[in-house]
């Protein structure tokens, strides 16, 4: 995984983080490099999130990485129909899916605003559509020894 291109990594101690700003924004990998975990890829990593296998990251599918942002919305909008504030959204299914899903962050590329050796800021901007309202999201990631 450390020689996929599109992948931006964070490392602090034992702990490191892979993120994928351009498929959905999403974590690729969360692990600890662990001497008592001999059969994981990489060696001795245990993973605290399932990480994205190399045909997910290669077919760019935010679906099976290891966590993707859920914005603006969360699990399904049935139908993609629904009503908002008097307004009527019809919403796309994506993939083929009966409903709208997941919001819309995870199906689009995400921008790097901001990083240094222990964070990673990443941004997305709808200019509006669909969804009516217009909106920027942004996720920071910062890694220490202890965590994410």
């Amino acid at each position: 995984m450390h020689d996929t291109p599109d992948l931006l990594w964070l490392h602090a101690g034992s702990t490191h983080l892979a993120l994928a700003p351009a498929i959905g924004g999403a974590i690729a990998a969360l692990y600890t490099l662990d001497s008592h975990s001999a059969l994981t890829d990489p060696p001795g990593a245990f993973h605290w999130l399932r990480p994205a296998t190399p045909a997910a990251l290669q077919a760019r599918d935010p679906l099976r990485m290891a966590s993707f942002p859920l914005v603006p919305w969360c699990n399904r909008i049935r139908d993609g129909q629904a009503q908002v504030l008097g307004h009527s959204l019809a919403l796309p299914n994506a993939g083929g899916m009966d409903h709208a899903i997941h919001g819309l962050g995870w199906q689009a590329p995400w921008t790097v605003v901001g990083s240094t050796a222990s964070t990673v800021t990443l941004e997305y901007a709808y200019p509006g559509g669909a969804w009516p309202w217009a909106f920027t999201a942004r996720q920071q990631f910062s890694l220490t020894a202890h965590g994410l």
